[in-house]
């Protein structure tokens, strides 16, 4: 489930084909999760990009993490991740 509230308010669910799904898991695990702090701030910047991410395991754990200003190492490789649904949305 991919939500981005400033374009779209609601939930947008789509499926993955395996090998889709595959690449990404390999992805998410290279991140290391569970390592990321909780919160991430870079207080010398006023204006600027303030980010989430919740990631649900299969076993149900839930990792959270956010940031203003601020990543935690391989932050690109999210990015990276979604950027066809952020195409897809904008598209809408």
């Amino acid at each position: 489930m991919v939500t981005h509230e400033f374009i779209h308010p609601e939930e947008i669910r789509f499926q993955l084909d395996a090998d889709t799904i595959r690449r990404v898991r390999n992805r998410l695990s290279r991140l290391q999760l569970p390592k990321w702090a909780d919160y991430y701030i870079n207080e010398s910047i006023i204006d600027g990009e303030q980010w989430s991410v919740t990631a649900t395991y299969a076993d149900g754990t839930v990792i959270e993490s956010g940031g203003s200003n601020d990543y935690p190492p391989r932050f690109g490789t999210v990015r990276n991740l979604f950027k066809p649904v952020q195409q897809q949305f904008l598209k809408d």
